[in-house]
Parts: structure tokens; sequence; C-alpha cells
């Protein structure tokens, strides 16, 4: 799974530039399908979450890439579930069940839904951090 690869490689600061030119480029569009598969999430449904339209979808698939926007949400989502997956002895229906419950750390939204933005996607990281004891 190339994305997954990718984002377990981002672990030093250089790697904030490298995720960064990737992000620029916008990611292959086989990255989207690497996410559904690491997720369980349909890519009908990875493309309602990202907010992507058809005409969206369309351009994807003419360039073979998405969009830096669209490369950022599916980083988000990524890293987020990785991150998460830790938690549930790397059990993807309960990851993606806890991502789905409705969070009182974040007013009741779904940890899922804050990381279309990068706000979102720390208060996300910092509640996995806050249930991981092995990050204390």
């Amino acid at each position: 799974m190339q994305i997954l690869e990718f984002v377990r490689s981002l672990g030093n600061p250089s790697s904030d530039l490298k995720l960064h030119r990737a992000l620029i480029e916008g990611f292959p569009l086989n990255y989207v399908e690497d996410a559904c598969e690491l997720t369980g999430i349909s890519q009908k449904e990875l493309a309602r979450h990202l907010g992507l339209t058809p005409a969206a979808l369309s351009e994807m698939r003419r360039s073979g890439r998405l969009s830096p926007y669209d490369s950022e949400k599916v980083f988000n989502l990524v890293a987020a579930f990785s991150k998460a997956a830790l938690l549930f002895d790397n059990n993807k229906n309960a990851t993606l069940a806890w991502l789905n419950q409705p969070a009182p750390e974040l007013n009741n939204a779904r940890s899922l839904d804050m990381l279309t933005t990068y706000a979102g996607f720390r208060a996300v990281m910092s509640r996995i951090d806050d249930l991981d004891p092995e990050s204390r």
C-alpha cells in the first residue's frame, strides 16, 4: 500500500518538506484506492467525505492526480486512521467506528469529519495522543 508506506516514512524534520512537495504535486490517484483499502471506506463515501464534485472526480481521472487540497485531506485521513488503529490493535472496523462517533472533546463532531482541515486534523491527532498510553 503505497500511501501507508509514504505516511510511515514521514518521521523526521526533512519529511515536512517531502510531504509539502508531494501535496503540492498532488497525490497519485491510486492513493485514493489505497486509502479506501486501509480504512474500509468506499470510494463513493471517501469522495463524499472529501467534498469531491463529479467535475473534480472527472478531472482527477483525467490527470491521474489529486489536487493539492484533496491530497492533504487524504493524507489527514490516512495518518489519523493509521495512528488511531494502534489504539484498537489494528482492527479496521473498531477504528472506523471510533472515528465515526461524536466526540465530546470535539464539540460532539465526528473525528472523521474533522479531518478535512489542518486544525481539525491536529485536534483529532491530539485526541488520539490523549488516549494512547505510549505517547505519554
